[in-house]
């Protein structure tokens, strides 16, 4: 058994380590230690800070936290929630009120299986929501608007109450009403599912990989509208770990990246499918590192170089701190560094902007780490005035910008620091974003007192 790595301990390495300080990554907080835990990051009262839930399922400190982000200060809600064993949990908006609601599964202390879903109500309280989405442990849960009603679906996958392996999707039919849909998926557990879209057709696919009943496979299940998806008919190599889509090589189609141990039970390994733009893959070999037995990734552009990069964290083969930065040079080479040690009973890594200053932060084990990089763009270690609204964030056509000062000009950024265009302003003005490639940006907003403010926003379209 693996000694459970002291909140003390760590943040020794982290100052000792070259690597770390290169980065300009910061320990900012600890949460208390855990294992084999879950987290996710959202807004549950709409103030665009981005807060955490927390989970961890070691008796007797097994805890479900969730953490209010007040200016990049994290303070625990006052609410109980209740601790799961194999727990997954996805923040999102489900009732469209602009609060961030929270779905969650797993096995609660009497190792029943249990679906939760708490309405948020803004104010950091939670009413459960009477549901009927199967109860699942050991697996995974993510949201999206499959079927673009306004209203976002959720898919589950996991373990039923007797070891069996079940997948199923269900429509948001209003009012936190869930109605499963007649779509066959294969079952998995100590796997993930997600959603995205593969092939640009407007409607979110879903991809799963786990260990299945008779095999190790990652599977992509086309969305054909109508509540319908097909099961793509070619092989990818499955895990028990992990599956993300991500635009790996900026070339506007998602990819994916596979990590875990496969089905020979001692087989570490990491994969990149380039997305060949024909609806198929294809496997790139890349240098980054073998993960499993566990891993958990975040891809994010963490050095602010337009290339997205990966943090992993769980079993390795070769580093012996059980993490790694890598930096992306292109899209099958990076830069490879150990990050710190990561504690491989409490695998959890997750990113986003938690301090809105333009580049993604992380939770990092029990560890909130702040990200610090400044590229010489100066749009690094952004701040402001908090007395802006900017909505709809994602944006589509148009972003909407709202504050109780004037202001004089608008610039808008990419995150590289290059001028994307330029407006006048006012206190209530609207900037059009319909010319603009689906990317992260960062506004900067200049007021008539000479002082400035930065937000970031994502333009999807």
């Amino acid at each position: 058994m693996r000694k459970l790595f002291t909140p003390l301990t760590a943040l020794l390495v982290c100052l000792s380590t070259n690597n770390i300080q290169s980065q300009n990554f910061t320990v900012i907080d600890t949460l208390p230690v855990g294992a084999y835990g879950t987290a996710d990051w959202g807004d549950f009262d709409g103030d665009g800070w981005k807060d955490l839930v927390y989970i961890t399922q070691a008796p007797p400190t097994a805890i479900c936290k969730v953490y209010h982000n007040i200016g990049n200060v994290f303070t625990e809600i006052k609410q109980y929630l209740p601790y799961l064993y194999n727990p997954a949990a996805k923040w999102a908006d489900l009732n469209n009120d602009g609060f961030d609601d929270l779905v969650l599964n797993g096995a609660d202390s009497a190792l029943v299986n249990r679906t939760f879903i708490y309405k948020s109500m803004g104010d950091g309280t939670f009413v459960f929501m009477p549901n009927t989405v199967f109860p699942l442990s050991a697996g995974s849960v993510d949201v999206a608007d499959y079927n673009n009603d306004g209203l976002k679906d959720i898919a589950v996958a996991g373990m039923d109450s007797v070891g069996n392996n079940c997948a199923y999707m269900y429509k948001n039919t209003g009012a936190f009403k869930f109605s499963k849909i007649n779509v066959s998926l294969s079952g998995i557990h100590f796997g993930e599912l997600k959603w995205g879209d593969y092939n640009r057709d407007h409607l979110p696919d879903l991809i799963v990989n786990g260990i299945g009943n008779m095999d190790f496979r990652v599977r992509i299940y086309k969305n054909m509208g109508a509540d319908s998806f097909q099961l793509q008919p070619f092989y990818m190599k499955g895990s028990a770990g992990t599956v993300d889509w991500a635009d790996m090589d900026k070339d506007g189609w998602l990819d994916i990246l596979v990590t875990g141990y496969d089905s020979s039970f001692g087989s570490n390994f990491t994969q990149v499918h380039h997305n060949n733009q024909n609806g198929t893959f294809a496997v790139l070999p890349t240098n980054l590192p073998a993960f499993g037995e566990p891993s958990s990734v975040a891809i994010a552009d963490f050095d602010l170089d337009v290339h997205l990069d990966v943090c992993f964290i769980g079993g390795s083969d070769f580093l012996i701190e059980n993490s790694a930065m890598a930096l992306q040079n292109k899209f099958d080479s990076f830069t490879v560094q150990q990050f710190f040690r990561g504690d491989i009973q409490n695998a959890i890594v997750a990113s986003s902007d938690i301090d809105n200053d333009g580049d993604e932060d992380l939770l990092f084990s029990n560890f909130i780490i702040r990200n610090d990089v400044d590229k010489g763009t100066g749009l690094g270690n952004l701040q402001g005035k908090t007395n802006i609204s900017l909505y709809p964030n994602p944006a589509n056509d148009r972003l909407m910008i709202q504050s109780d000062m004037e202001f004089q000009s608008i610039v808008l950024y990419d995150v590289a620091g290059n001028e994307m265009k330029a407006d006048a302003g006012s206190s209530n003005h609207e900037l059009m974003m319909n010319d603009l490639e689906a990317a992260v940006y960062v506004v900067k907003i200049q007021f008539a007192d000479g002082t400035s403010s930065f937000r970031k926003i994502i333009v999807s379209h």
